[in-house]
């Protein structure tokens, strides 16, 4: 299994990077090349409107480069500033919730979707096998 991750931008975060890496390790079922890219809120706002024709703001943003049946190549956009105040609002850590988010974005990698009830149900469904997979390791 080929496994690349870049992670840019990553200043704000407390999170050690082995930790990211080792989590994405645990969560992956194919070879996978990432790129992780932590942006501002007007960014993120920007790229949501230019690729979607949405205005808003959001947490994440995943774009797959390359699909075929070897490797997987996606940009993961992440607004920590959006990460932190969606934390507060619903009394969680942000540690969890980014390693959610983080699971959230590779399975939209994986062309997991959930834009009508069938496949939010199945994307919830794959979301949970991981994080019971992922359940034993500290991070």
């Amino acid at each position: 299994m080929i496994l690349d991750i870049k992670i840019n931008n990553f200043k704000k975060l407390k999170i050690k990077l082995y930790k990211i890496y080792f989590y994405i390790y645990k969560v992956i079922e194919k070879s996978i090349k990432i790129n992780i890219i932590f942006i501002n809120k007007s960014k993120i706002k920007k790229i949501n409107f230019t690729f979607k024709k949405k205005k808003n703001v959001t947490n994440i943003l995943t774009f797959k480069n390359i699909y075929n049946k070897i490797i997987i190549d996606s940009n993961i956009y992440i607004c920590l500033k959006i990460l932190k105040k969606e934390c507060k609002n619903k009394n969680i850590k942000l540690k969890n919730y980014f390693f959610y988010i983080i699971m959230h974005g590779i399975l939209h990698s994986y062309n997991f979707k959930h834009n009508n009830f069938k496949n939010y149900k199945e994307m919830k469904k794959k979301e949970i096998y991981f994080k019971n997979k992922i359940k034993t390791i500290k991070i």
